[in-house]
């Protein structure tokens, strides 16, 4: 599979999203100010660092880091790859008070949980994103705009943990201390890494 990057506006939201895949190498401790970032393992194994918490990442896991929170990622075996998709808080205006961020720490999945609707839904709306952004067309945005919703929607009504949300005041950067019952997608290695519909508990197969 071709490294890609794409990235959108949606103007009426003012909402920027930046959606990649690429070959996971490793990567120094970082953050993103305003931005969320979802991290979903198309193949292979990564260890990802979240804040202050180490974990091992496989085919079809995925992991959530709330704007500000460090993290970084190492790929623990050849060829692992990722696909990213960010996109900024301000997407969740409309759905939090002013003055909190969500942290959505329950957004992990392990070997025992990646197959759970939740994971799964989350990866498909991931998809759609992502292929929105590389196909364009009359509809790209509208499509991106949707999925984005529907993907935020199940990250909130699906969030088990009471620590969720946390009220900030400003940003302090932190100190260095896909499926089966719904239809999903899968990159195809080579060629323009074009998602194609895939049976159900397919998601996110490498051939």
């Amino acid at each position: 599979m071709e490294e890609t990057y794409y990235e959108m506006d949606l103007p009426r939201e003012n909402i920027h999203l930046r959606c990649f895949a690429h070959s996971i190498m490793n990567y120094r401790y970082h953050w993103h100010p305003d931005e969320y970032e979802l991290s979903i393992v198309l193949k292979g194994n990564q260890e990802y660092c979240r804040g202050t918490e180490t974990h091992s990442l496989f085919e079809d896991d995925l992991i959530l880091t709330a704007p500000g929170n460090g993290h970084a990622s190492m790929r623990q075996q050849p060829d692992t790859r990722a696909l990213v998709l960010h996109f900024p808080s301000n997407a969740l205006k409309l759905l939090v008070k002013k003055g909190y961020i969500y942290q959505f720490p329950t957004c992990l999945s392990n070997e025992n949980t990646r197959y759970e609707e939740r994971f799964c839904r989350i990866r498909f709306y991931a998809s759609q994103i992502w292929q929105s952004l590389e196909c364009g067309g009359t509809y790209a945005q509208l499509s991106a705009k949707v999925n984005l919703e529907l993907l935020l929607i199940t990250l909130f009504t699906e969030d088990q943990s009471d620590l969720g949300r946390r009220q900030t005041t400003c940003y302090d950067p932190p100190s260095p201390q896909l499926c089966r019952g719904t239809l999903c997608r899968k990159i195809i290695p080579g060629g323009s890494g074009r998602l194609r519909p895939v049976q159900p508990d397919l998601c996110f197969n490498s051939i």
